[in-house]
């Protein structure tokens, strides 16, 4: 069967009718057949509806102005040394504190003396996650099998980031009937799998899946059943703020009522073991 151009401009034609809110002729586009004419054609519907200018590559179109985004609730910020909560967190910038400290005995223990003298010496504080290594699994109905090969990031992931949907009034329930909710993660590190691959978790079916980056927002989304857009950004030092301003577009440009914004850096020791 040979594709019918025609229906899919028709398709085409209807999803921007939602978008600009505006009625469009079913021939739009093949009255505009290029881009620049297109856009400047609903630019000129628009422009007297109250939008906002947007410069550069959209030839002037313009876009409804959305309402103030509102932030519902935050989650449990973690930061090493025990600094769990908002709670804790708060303490520790009021008190002009830090959550730096000596490296834990256990974590530098290597077998064989692998560390020289000089080494440790050159490495002595440094901030550590308490129980990283813990994770309530059954909660999102994952497999210790699978936990076991899971980035202790993609547990934090999970835990952190459903409690701040269940502070903003969003139980399991809830979240089903409003499924639409936008998933952005801010996220860099990525040695775990030097761990995966010095374990038996290395060979298992979960092990690629495990200290995958892209994985590590989908994992959200697919343990809620979240159906709005989803991605994951590892720009270095800037990663959680370029997902918040993607959060904040995608809620401005009306793809998803709700979103989620998490950031996330664990970066693992030559000491760290997996265990459940």
């Amino acid at each position: 069967v040979e594709p019918q151009p025609e229906l899919g401009a028709t398709h085409l034609a209807n999803q921007m009718e939602e978008h600009i809110g505006l009625e469009l002729s079913p021939t739009v586009i093949f009255e505009y057949s290029t881009v620049e004419a297109l856009a400047g054609h609903l630019h000129a519907l628009v422009k007297g509806v109250g939008g906002i200018e947007v410069p550069g590559a959209l030839g002037g179109m313009a876009f409804a102005q959305s309402e103030v985004v509102e932030v519902c609730a935050t989650g449990a910020s973690v930061l090493p040394n025990g600094a769990a909560g908002m709670k804790r967190t708060w303490e520790l910038i009021a008190g002009a504190s830090n959550a730096i400290t000596e490296v834990p005995a256990l974590r530098w223990e290597m077998p064989g003396g692998k560390l020289d003298a000089s080494t440790l010496q050159r490495t002595r504080h440094g901030g550590f996650l308490n129980n990283a290594e813990l994770f309530d699994n059954a909660r999102f109905v994952i497999s210790p099998v699978e936990a076991a090969s899971m980035d202790p990031q993609q547990r934090l992931l999970l835990e952190y980031g459903y409690e701040a949907l269940h502070a903003s009034g969003l139980d399991r329930t809830a979240i089903s009937q409003n499924s639409v909710i936008g998933v952005f993660v801010g996220i860099e590190a990525n040695d775990y799998k030097d761990v995966l691959r010095a374990s038996p978790a290395g060979t298992g079916v979960y092990a690629a899946t495990g200290h995958s980056l892209a994985v590590a927002s989908g994992r959200m989304s697919f343990a809620l059943g979240l159906q709005g857009p989803c991605g994951t950004y590892a720009t270095a030092c800037s990663a959680a703020l370029v997902a918040h301003h993607s959060a904040m577009s995608a809620l401005q440009l009306g793809e998803c009522p709700s979103a989620i914004v998490q950031g996330v850096n664990v970066m693992l020791t030559p000491g760290y073991s997996i265990s459940f």
